[in-house]
């Protein structure tokens, strides 16, 4: 991914979510690094992965599990842009998507899970969850 991906990315998603998004990369020890994110005030860590030449795009997800199993105060939400046309084939986004639904259920209250498209500089799907579960995370207090 390019790093003028990776920011593109960041200004759209931040754009639509009001959320500040660092252009720089999140260091998950030895699991590897996140493209962007964003620490919240409630201690929230909100991760966003670009993907367009990725073909394998379940690592970006995957490597987040041991992470947030290292230290079980961590909570995280993955905001998974994929840019269209993209490398992945179908089949591969689907077990990325299944992954990460499942990790949001594994996981309870510590992940959240939500893909993106952009496609042609716009964000086209994907959007109205994320923003609905930011609404409802910004009302709900974290223990």
């Amino acid at each position: 991914m390019s790093k003028a991906d990776e920011d593109l990315a960041a200004r759209l998603v931040s754009a639509a979510t009001g959320i500040a998004l660092r252009p720089t990369r999140l260091h998950l020890g030895q699991w590897g690094q996140a493209d962007c994110y964003c620490e919240q005030t409630n201690g929230n860590c909100v991760i966003l992965e670009a993907e367009r030449g990725q073909k394998h795009p379940t690592t970006n997800v995957a490597k987040l599990w041991p992470w947030l199993e290292e230290d079980v105060r961590r909570h995280a939400m993955l905001i998974h842009v994929f840019f269209e046309p993209n490398a992945a084939p179908h089949n591969r986004r689907l077990v990325t998507q299944w992954l990460g639904e499942r990790m949001a259920r594994d996981l309870a209250d510590r992940f959240a899970y939500y893909p993106l498209t952009i496609r042609d500089g716009s964000i086209v799907d994907g959007l109205p969850a994320l923003i609905q579960a930011i609404q409802f995370t910004a009302k709900e207090p974290r223990e």
